[in-house]
């Protein structure tokens, strides 16, 4: 963990690797398949918050754009990378809103405590459809439709034009083979994704101008 006192630009590329680390790993693009946008998707809440509470506002624009930039050159099954990407930047501006508003004179661990409950937040509800593929039976189709409206990694995905709901993972194990149009339809399009990255940027600029308040107080 580095100290309280870390440069913001060590911050800053720290970030930035992180969320290229699904790109560089699976950067045989052949087999990359979703696993970028999955990446992505786990990744923006808590690397949020770390960014809200240690960089400035135009520093903690890096480490989502090159990340999602870098991801539209790995050939996938994503066939809408716009609409993808601002789900992944409203996921992440969520998160720095909350590091934004949570951030101390003195930073100390909390950060990393906040990223920490983002992260299982993030990773619960993506993993709640099939409970991680453990449900010996699919949970009622309402209550499996209102779990992939909660996970993350769906909104991202179908944003991008992807049938998560057809995939292997969501279809066999959560049942969603059971889910018809009248209890869900998929994330699609940018409206969705846009509407939660002003809200999300709305929300960090409240929290940035309160910051600046307190500190002229």
């Amino acid at each position: 963990m580095s100290a309280p006192g870390s440069p913001a630009r060590t911050w800053a590329i720290g970030l930035t690797l992180s969320s290229l680390a699904g790109w560089l790993i699976l950067v045989d693009a052949p087999r990359a398949g979703l696993s970028p946008w999955i990446w992505l998707a786990l990744w923006a809440a808590p690397a949020g918050v770390l960014a809200g509470a240690r960089l400035g506002m135009v520093a903690m624009l890096l480490p989502p754009l090159v990340g999602g930039i870098c991801t539209m050159f790995v050939e996938s099954p994503v066939g809408a990378a716009g609409p993808a990407l601002a789900a992944v930047l409203a996921l992440y501006f969520a998160g720095a809103s909350l590091g934004r508003w949570t951030r101390p004179s003195s930073l100390g661990a909390r950060p990393w405590a906040l990223a920490g409950l983002a992260l299982f937040a993030v990773g619960a509800l993506t993993a709640l459809p099939s409970m991680g593929g453990a449900l010996a039976q699919p949970w009622p189709p309402s209550s499996t439709a209102l779990a992939l409206d909660l996970s993350p990694v769906a909104w991202v995905l179908e944003s991008g034009g992807v049938d998560w709901m057809r995939h292997p993972s969501v279809y066999e194990r959560a049942g969603a083979g059971d889910l018809g149009p009248e209890l869900r339809v998929p994330h699609s399009g940018w409206v969705g994704p846009l509407a939660g990255l002003v809200a999300g940027l709305v929300v960090l600029g409240v929290a940035a101008t309160r910051g600046r308040a307190s500190r002229t107080a």
